[in-house]
């Protein structure tokens, strides 16, 4: 019986509020002040964040250094075939936890802007504790296959993810639903697209429902080699299908540190939590 009552709830209107409850509980809240006393282009990139739930920072490597990364992904794939993961079905092979096995991707785990901005978003000291390098191909499988809309967390998170190589819309791009992040959207996204309760995972005819209201929400962020995203993934999301060619990338996880701990290697795998 009490099984029943919670099935019901779940996709009952009732889930979109007691989502929200649910987070506030659990320490989502409002954003920090307005940054002040903060350089104007920091200001900018936060505020970008928190208004639309991104920001894209075009040539943030330079060519050189991305070709130099995509063939460390490349050879670390290679040496470390026990701990990547690779789905036929999308074309994705990862290796989360890429900067302790390699000093080049470490500098990006550890960039010292970034993690500025991640502390400054949370308001609290937010590192990354893995990064995530990725390849995804096009295959005869995959052309029809996506990710899948989602939210990393129902808990506040912040991401950031460069692209290694041109990325097009045919080439699996990132797409956020924008403002998807903000309590108030939360609730009313929930209500629209009958997502169940604290339902992480967004499905295709929720997140059809959405857009069907304001299609001009969907962003594709599509970008050259270089490219920098700055994103709040609490927001809904996917990366897209890939239609052609190979996207590599790197990103970096930035977390609240009562989340880091040895389950991330459950989630993740071996390298993501190094204690």
């Amino acid at each position: 019986m009490e099984n029943s009552i919670k099935e019901k709830i779940k996709h009952s209107p009732l889930a979109a509020p007691l989502t929200l409850a649910r987070m506030v509980g659990a320490g989502y809240c409002g954003y920090p002040g307005k940054w002040e006393g903060e350089e104007q282009q920091v200001q900018e990139t936060l505020n970008s964040i928190k208004e639309n739930g991104y920001y894209i920072i075009p040539a943030y490597y330079s060519v050189e250094r991305c070709q130099d990364l995509r063939d460390e992904i490349d050879r670390q794939f290679e040496e470390n075939k026990d701990k990547t993961s690779h789905d036929d079905l999308i074309g994705d092979t990862r290796l989360f936890g890429a900067e302790k096995v390699s000093k080049s991707i470490n500098k990006f785990n550890q960039d010292p802007h970034l993690q500025k901005l991640s502390d400054l978003y949370h308001g609290e000291h937010a590192p990354a504790p893995f990064t995530l390098a990725a390849r995804l191909e096009c295959n005869e499988i995959n052309k029809d296959k996506d990710h899948g809309w989602h939210r990393d967390s129902l808990r506040r998170q912040f991401k950031a993810i460069i692209y290694l190589s041109d990325v097009s819309e045919d080439n699996g791009p990132l797409q956020y639903i924008t403002g998807s992040h903000h309590m108030r959207n939360i609730l009313a996204d929930g209500l629209q697209g009958r997502i169940p309760y604290m339902s992480s995972a967004i499905a295709p005819e929720s997140a059809e429902k959405i857009l069907a209201k304001n299609p001009a929400r969907l962003k594709t962020v599509i970008g050259g080699e270089g490219t920098l995203i700055l994103v709040d993934t609490t927001g809904i999301h996917r990366g897209s299908t890939i239609q052609t060619g190979k996207r590599y990338a790197l990103t970096n996880y930035y977390m609240f540190e009562d989340q880091i701990g040895p389950r991330l290697n459950e989630y993740f795998g071996p390298l993501a939590y190094a204690g």
